[in-house]
């Protein structure tokens, strides 16, 4: 029970509660149990549809009241879909004082508005001025890509390298001309990105959790309702909304999370061996951007842990998540994961989805593009905007660009068909492979012989725990291929064309799913940016010759 008298009267100042009796009664409402559904219910009444996005973003923000388990979320989609009207509204719920709105930002104001001068006297007697920036327990909604070299300056704060990170930045002044002024920001904020923009780069993409607002019928029409209800009378609309119970409920709810002073969320070991199990299902080959991915999994996991708080176990300042909050966890990361694996967003994703169920063998110019776009979408887009979307499925390796055979002067967008499988059902105990498939390849890549073996891991002070290993493809002198071996062809057999783009003379084989695969130089180099591993083959026991 929430104890502290200056929180009551804030409570009470909201309006929840007339009297002292009422206000108990209201308070004991506060703690119980809330589900992901019961959360969507409430969202729903100013965000319609949406319903990861919504309550992805509003248990993001929570995390920002724990110490550092923060996680950066960034809404990358096309003008007019509600991209910064989510964190917007969801912002409402929290604090004025921890939100922080910005609409654009060069690096020197950013730090000059949201910065205080201290003087600092060294050992020697010399003293320096530094501005000193504090987003800890803050909420950074930037409503536009902000200025890329505030966001380069920004990323070990994004990434959690520092608690505290000296920034130096130049600066004119009247007096003196330029002059270097160092900046020290402290504290991890929960930082919300809203973007146009679906190409961001790497460094940014890797460092979010990327979202896109649905665009379905039914989403639309809902919140064409709701815009006709609010601008039709804008006061009574926000009368009514400032009042309505659920939302003062769940705003009243955040506020006593927040003086519940939670700093930290542990996992205990059975559940993190559950959650290991569960992230390695469809995956045979880990890649460095899934140590990020995992981290925001295990945010979300905390996040619906802190939301009950009540309900979990507590000693001090540190609460116990349990498999309750590891399905919530799950069941909100899957929603996106497969666009966030590939480096898109996920709208992107759904445009590739069209491309590759429209099955076009021979690929797309930009103008037949545009066709499918407008025959799918119901919506016209621009040459421009059409070679950016095909460009950026290119850069993440669901395309190729290639010349069309016909006319020179073109180019042709085709389907590599590479997906992530990430939702693979598991056939062991342990994590079953993960696996890049291309279309006409046999559903196991991996034989029998290769099944991931045991391996111990323990620290000091803790009993060992037995954790599976994906094991390393060698081959041991078998006659039958190993796994993603390649070898040259003969100048025979390299007449033929490539079975994958049609239009380059193969010149290597690739072994997959008991039989060889012939590609091109082109098509080979377009695998391996995949993630696929590939081999020069042959290989003995102990060789790293990798392709």
């Amino acid at each position: 029970m929430i104890s502290n008298e200056l929180q009551k009267i804030e409570i009470e100042a909201m309006g929840l509660a007339s009297s002292k009796t009422e206000l108990a009664e209201k308070l004991k409402a506060i703690e119980k149990p809330l589900t992901i559904e019961e959360l969507q219910k409430i969202l729903d009444t100013t965000i319609k549809s949406d319903s990861a996005n919504k309550v992805i973003t509003f248990l993001g923000m929570l995390l920002t009241y724990t110490d550092c388990e923060q996680i950066n979320l960034g809404f990358l989609a096309e003008s007019s879909t509600g991209k910064s009207y989510i964190p917007l509204e969801i912002s409402w719920y929290f604090p004025s004082e921890d939100v922080m709105k910005l609409g654009y930002a060069s690096p020197t104001a950013f730090f000059h508005d949201w910065g205080k001068i201290q003087t600092l006297e060294s050992f020697e007697g010399l003293k320096e001025a530094k501005i000193f920036v504090d987003l800890a327990n803050k909420i950074l909604i930037f409503l536009d890509m902000p200025h890329p070299g505030l966001l380069e300056r920004l990323r070990p704060l994004l990434s959690h390298d520092e608690r505290e990170i000296e920034v130096r930045i130049t600066d004119r002044t009247q007096k003196y001309g330029m002059k270097t002024k160092t900046i020290i920001v402290r504290g991890f904020p929960t930082v919300v990105f809203c973007s146009a923009n679906e190409g961001l780069n790497e460094q940014e993409q890797t460092r979010l959790l990327l979202l896109s607002p649905e665009k379905t019928q039914e989403k639309l029409w809902e919140a064409l309702l709701l815009k006709l209800e609010r601008e039709g009378d804008r006061q009574a609309f926000n009368r009514y909304m400032e009042s309505e119970p659920s939302r003062c409920f769940l705003r009243a709810r955040v506020q006593a999370i927040k003086s519940a002073n939670v700093k930290h969320i542990v996992i205990p070991e059975d559940l993190r061996k559950e959650i290991l199990k569960r992230f390695m299902e469809g995956r045979e080959w880990l890649q460095p951007r899934h140590l990020r991915d995992v981290s925001r999994l295990l945010g979300l996991i905390k996040a619906h842990a802190l939301l009950n708080l009540w309900h979990r176990e507590r000693h001090g300042d540190t609460i116990t998540a349990n498999m309750e909050d590891v399905e919530a966890g799950f069941k909100l990361y899957r929603s996106v994961a497969e666009a966030n694996e590939l480096g898109i967003a996920p709208e992107l994703l759904e445009v590739y989805k069209a491309i590759e169920a429209d099955g076009k063998e021979d690929g797309y110019t930009i103008t037949e593009f545009q066709q499918l776009y407008m025959r799918v979408f119901h919506k016209p887009i621009g040459y421009d905007k059409a070679k950016r979307i095909l460009t950026n499925l290119e850069g993440a390796g669901l395309l190729t660009e290639e010349p069309d055979s016909k006319d020179r002067r073109k180019n042709r967008y085709m389907c590599l068909r590479v997906r992530v499988n990430n939702h693979a059902p598991s056939t062991l105990c342990t994590p079953s492979p993960y696996i890049l498939r291309e279309e006409g390849v046999s559903e196991s890549c991996v034989k029998s012989e290769d099944k991931p073996e045991k391996y111990v891991q323990g620290g000091a002070g803790k009993s060992p725990s037995v954790y599976s290993h994906p094991s390393a493809h060698i081959s041991h002198g078998e006659p039958e291929p190993s796994e993603g071996a390649v070898e040259l062809l003969s100048p025979s057999e390299s007449a033929e064309k490539c079975e994958l783009c049609g239009s380059r003379a193969v010149e290597w084989k690739v072994y997959f799913g008991g039989r060889w695969l012939k590609r091109c130089s082109q098509c080979l180099e377009r695998m391996k940016a995949s993630g696929l591993r590939l081999h020069y083959a042959p290989l003995t026991e102990g060789e790293t010759n990798e392709a």
